[in-house]
């Protein structure tokens, strides 16, 4: 059986099937010279402003949620005391710097109180950030199961208690 009257029926389907073939190579030749769209670049990670050079004072203010002051009071002595205990000169210097001051004010009940952590001088380039004290530091060993749970503990209690953080950078005159 002939079509047109030129090709037979099977080699016009050789042609058809030899046409898409070339059709579906030139379309992903096409497709494999169009660039791929764009991928945003990796937003660059911030610096730690918890981190300080060490030539100044500073003071870190906290403040604590109305009748937490005392679960605040628990967690900073915790992070102090492992400080302290450290076998890293560095996290002992940290723990030396931290002085811990709280208004003594009578305020309405419920009011947040401000607390300051002063730091004269901050130990360089170590952080002084709740978070990475608790679990970066190396104050304890974060991979131990136990541990990890008085850790987490701490981090808990901060949750719980601290209402907001600010830095204030000071120079002597």
């Amino acid at each position: 059986m002939r079509l047109f009257g030129v090709f037979p029926v099977m080699g016009r389907r050789t042609v058809v099937a030899l046409g898409v073939t070339g059709m579906l190579m030139m379309s992903s030749v096409a497709q494999a010279q169009e660039p791929p769209p764009a991928q945003p670049a990796a937003a660059p990670v911030p610096a730690d402003p918890f981190k300080f050079d060490g030539s100044s004072p500073v003071m870190l203010m906290i403040t604590v949620k109305g009748g937490q002051e005392t679960v605040f009071e628990e967690a900073y002595v915790a992070i102090r005391t492992a400080l302290n205990a450290s076998d890293k000169p560095e996290l002992q210097a940290q723990a030396k710097s931290m002085q811990l001051m709280r208004l003594t004010a009578e305020l309405p009940a419920g009011q947040n109180r401000p607390y300051v952590v002063f730091l004269d001088p901050p130990v360089a380039n170590q952080s002084y950030e709740f978070t990475q004290l608790l679990y970066y530091s190396g104050a304890w060993k974060a991979d131990d199961v136990e541990i990890r749970k008085q850790i987490d503990a701490i981090f808990e209690k901060l949750k719980a208690s601290v209402a907001e953080q600010g830095i204030w950078p000071l120079a002597r005159k």
